[in-house]
């Protein structure tokens, strides 16, 4: 079934993204993403100069409206510390 996302690059189901971001373009988003290089070399290009990266939680690109990627978020921040 087609989720409407950027097909998969294996074939599988479509990855979903943000159509609103994604301009028109070639490229397909690596499956899963060890590095923010591996979503810049693969995806279609997002507008305005925007940049795509990779969520080191879930290996999965993603399309920022700015021109570098955010820090990753320490999994444990906002976590008190074990007893």
């Amino acid at each position: 079934m087609d989720d409407g996302g950027i097909p998969a690059k294996d074939g599988g189901k479509d990855a979903k993204s943000d159509g609103a971001i994604y301009g028109d373009g070639g490229g397909v988003c690596v499956a899963t993403c060890g590095t923010d290089l591996d979503c810049q070399n693969t995806c279609p290009p997002v507008v305005n100069s925007g940049i795509n990266c990779c969520d080191q939680g879930t290996n999965k690109c993603f399309p920022v409206a700015d021109t570098v990627c955010p820090a990753p978020v320490d999994q444990d921040a906002g976590q008190p510390p074990p007893y």
